[in-house]
Formats: structure tokens, C-alpha cells, sequence
């Protein structure tokens, strides 16, 4: 299947015109491996002192395709050559087809996912608009080039060619960049993004991308400070400002990160993600109506927002509006029947309404999806106690311990069961270990003082 299509062209030692590499991209796969498969053409345009040499337009065609993939390739195969001369004296062009091979499972898996998948496409569209322009500037000062027959004259059509080279270097940098970001290699992406902003430290994209790397490593003040960059070069960046919300907002300055939200919103009155993460700040000021409200015009204009349903029906459930909130939570689900964190949200709902048999069959769900989240087995358990099921609510109590040996709230719970089966050596047993846990929790506390002064 044709993919993405890259160029690229950049200075060489005898290089009067440039150099071209557009490589198609192919995906193949069989039982055991996947692989891509990378056809890249290099033309090069040389002086009229070229003496056969085609070593230098394979080493640059070679150099410029593993950049491209971010010297993940191997070249493979034997390139072939054609040497035209074309008009006016202007030179020799020369062509120079290459064959790459590239086995990298760790990428592949990371475009499996469909949100990397289609925001890749998304950022390759742009950078296929951004070559499409490169790639007619360059024609135009390519025939004026060979049009013009004052030496003068074609110095600056050189200079204007080289600064062209550079810019479109550095975009290729920022989406091998991309590339790495999206698999989830946050510290080669910044090393990509690193070389971009050397060539072209204007580079507004090149600085919000890295801010979205450092965020995602948790450097948090170092990705404030790109965002920072990318909105000094371009103000009116509305993603660098949200994302920039999310960072102070990560750091507890809340009314920055509203600051953020708002003038995000201010440049794009249609940026669902702005009033979604707004939403999330009011929730955390306690804001809950105007939480509510910011969810709400989110999925006005992305009616398939998942985070932002969950988010509205826990805001309804903190309202204690149950039906709201299940509403929400089932619409999430039906979104993405795999969503552990919508089913658990929607069992306790069902729990506060007394329906312990649905909250059960949520939280059983969301086990099945997700063995390894103690919370899980915890909140089934609590559902069986509250049905005075304790033998059954020990177990899940127990399979939470299991999971997570330091969860001091199961081992609490599991005391309390004990009590109830008036097992009262186990029951101090188990709120001795949650206390030792939890040394700060007075609930725990009140626990076990209770139960001793009752023995």
C-alpha cells in the first residue's frame, strides 16, 4: 500500500542545482515479520566539470534516504544511474533510484494504534503540502537557472536554492521527529527535533513538537519552555497554548493553565481538546457546573469524544445526577467496549443506586479487560459486602491484596468482612497491616481502636 512520499534536497560539494529524494513508502507483511519497503530517487544537478563520479550522487541519495528513516534502513540491492545533460550549459543531472529495507516492529506496533495512525496521516498531509510548495519554488528557480546567462544573476538563484535546501532539511528532520514521537520514542524524536531547530530555529512546529516529547517524559518546565518559543514565533498558535494549559496544569497552577485554555479557545472557537481540558481544571477547582458545561460543548463539536463523556458523567455522579452520569459512562463504552475506566466509573454509579447485580457485571468486565487492576476486585468486593456476601467479598479482597500487596484500603475492607463474619483476630490482623500501610488514614485508625475496645 503507497504511504507517505518524502524529498529532500541539500548542498553538496558539487552541487549547482540540488538534490531530490522521494521515496515511496509500501508496508508488506507475512506470518513472522513486517516490514517497509522504501523506493527513493536522488537527482543530482552537477557542474559542467563532472567527470563521471557517480559515487558521490549514490553516497548522497544513500545519506539522504536514512535520514528520512531515521538511520533505521539498510539500502539493499544495486542503484541505477542515468546522466543527462540538460540546457544551456547548466550541467549534468543525474538520477539515482535506491531500494531500503526496513524491519522495525517497535514502529509498526505504535501505527497499529488508530489515533497515532490517523494523526500521522494528518502531519504527513502537511508535510506533503509543505514539499508540493518546496517542490514548485524549486522548479521555478530551477528554469530560471538554466534561463539565466549572467553569472551573477545565477549566484543568487543559488543562494535562493541553498536557503530552500536548508528549510526543507529541517522539515524533514521534524517529521522523522514525528516518526519517533509517535512510536513512543520521546528522546530520538527530540534529538530529531533538535537538528530541525539548528537548520531553522524559526521553526514554531519544530519547538511545539519537542514540548509535546519533553511533556510526555515528564519534564514538564522544559516542555513550558518550548511551548513558550512556539508561541513567541507564532501567537496565534491555539495548540501550543492548550498544550501549555496541560503542562501547568499538571503542575498544579491551575489559573495559568486556565489562562492557557482560554486563549486557546479565544484563536479557535471550534478546539473541542481546549474546552475538554478546561472542563478538567474547572472539575479540579471544583467547578462542577462549569465543568459540565465545557464537557458538554466538546461533544458538540466532536460527538464521538470519549474522554469527554467519561469526564461529564463522573461530573454528574459528584453531582449525585446517577441516571446523567450512566447515560454518559454507556455512550463511552459504546464508543470503546475495552474501556476498563468507563466500566469501573459506571459500576460504582450502579453501586450508589442499590443496582449491585450491574455494578457487579461492570466491575467483572473490567477485570476481565484489565487482570492486573486491584481497584477492580476491590469495588466487586465492596458490592458483595453490601449484598453481606463476605465470603465472596473476602475473596475479591484478597485477589486485590494479591495483585497489589500495599493497597491498605483492601486489606481495611477485608478486616471489616472478617468482622461481619466475626472472625475478630483477622479482622485486627487485617487493620493492623492497613495502619502500617496507611499510618495517616483515621478511618483505618477508627477501625481497629473500635474493634479492640469491643474485645
Amino acid at each position: 500500500m503507497e504511504g507517505e512520499k518524502f524529498m529532500n534536497r541539500k548542498k553538496l560539494k558539487t552541487l549547482i542545482i540540488g538534490a531530490t529524494l522521494i521515496p515511496s513508502i509500501f508496508f508488506m507483511s507475512d506470518a513472522s515479520t513486517e516490514s517497509q519497503l522504501f523506493e527513493g530517487t536522488g537527482e543530482l544537478v552537477v557542474g559542467e566539470d563532472f567527470k563521471g563520479d557517480l559515487t558521490l550522487a549514490y553516497e548522497r541519495a544513500k545519506d539522504e534516504i536514512t535520514t528520512i528513516l531515521a538511520n533505521r534502513a539498510e539500502v539493499s540491492g544495486k542503484p541505477e544511474y542515468k546522466v543527462d545533460q540538460i540546457g544551456n550549459g547548466a550541467g549534468v543531472l543525474i538520477t539515482c533510484k535506491l531500494r531500503a529495507i526496513v524491519d522495525d516492529s517497535n514502529v509498526l506496533d505504535a501505527f497499529k494504534d488508530r489515533k497515532h495512525l490517523e494523526q500521522s496521516v494528518q502531519n504527513n498531509k502537511g508535510f506533503e503540502e509543505r514539499r508540493k510548495l518546496t517542490e514548485e519554488e524549486y522548479d521555478k528557480l530551477q528554469k530560471r537557472y538554466i534561463e539565466a546567462k549572467d553569472p551573477s544573476e545565477r549566484q543568487k538563484i543559488r543562494e535562493q536554492i541553498e536557503n530552500n535546501d536548508s528549510k526543507f532539511t529541517a522539515e524533514q528532520y521534524l517529521e522523522s521527529g514525528n516518526r519517533f514521537y509517535y512510536a513512543k520514542m520521546y528522546e530520538e524524536a527530540i534529538s530529531e527535533y533538535k537538528k530541525a531547530l539548528k537548520i531553522n530555529p524559526k521553526n514554531s512546529m519544530a519547538y511545539y513538537n519537542r514540548g509535546l516529547a519533553y511533556y510526555n517524559q515528564g519534564n514538564l518546565n522544559q516542555a513550558i519552555s518550548d511551548y513558550n518559543r512556539a508561541i513567541e514565533l507564532n501567537p496565534k498558535y491555539s495548540m501550543a497554548y492548550n498544550n501549555r494549559g496541560n503542562a501547568y496544569k499538571d503542575l498544579g497552577n491551575l489559573n495559568q493553565a486556565m489562562s492557557d485554555y482560554n486563549k486557546a479557545i479565544e484563536l479557535n472557537q471550534k478546539y473541542a481538546d481546549a474546552y475538554y481540558n478546561r472542563g478538567r481544571a474547572y472539575y479540579d477547582q471544583g467547578n462542577i457546573s462549569q465543568a459540565i458545561e465545557d464537557y458538554s460543548k466538546a461533544i458538540e463539536i466532536n460527538p464521538n469524544y470519549l474522554a469527554a463523556y467519561r469526564n461529564r458523567g463522573r461530573a454528574y455522579a459528584y453531582q449525585k445526577n446517577w441516571n446523567q452520569a450512566i447515560s454518559d459512562f454507556s455512550k463511552a463504552i459504546e464508543l470503546n467496549s475495552n474501556d476498563t475506566e468507563t466500566y469501573n466509573h459506571r459500576g460504582l454509579v450502579y453501586g450508589m443506586q442499590g443496582n449491585f447485580k450491574r455494578a457487579i457485571a461492570d466491575f467483572t468486565k473490567s477485570i476481565e479487560l484489565d487482570p492486573s487492576n486491584a481497584e477492580m476486585y476491590n469495588n466487586r468486593g465492596l458490592m458483595y459486602a453490601l449484598q453481606e456476601n463476605f465470603d465472596q467479598a473476602i475473596k475479591d479482597f484478597s485477589k486485590a491484596i494479591d495483585v497489589d500487596p500495599n493497597y491498605s484500603i483492601a486489606y481495611n475492607n477485608r478486616g471489616l468482612a472478617y468482622e461481619k463474619l466475626g472472625n475478630i483476630s483477622q479482622a485486627i490482623s487485617d487493620f493492623n497491616k492497613a495502619l502500617e500501610l496507611d499510618p495517616s488514614n483515621e478511618n483505618i485508625r477508627g477501625d481497629l481502636n473500635r474493634l479492640r475496645d469491643q474485645n
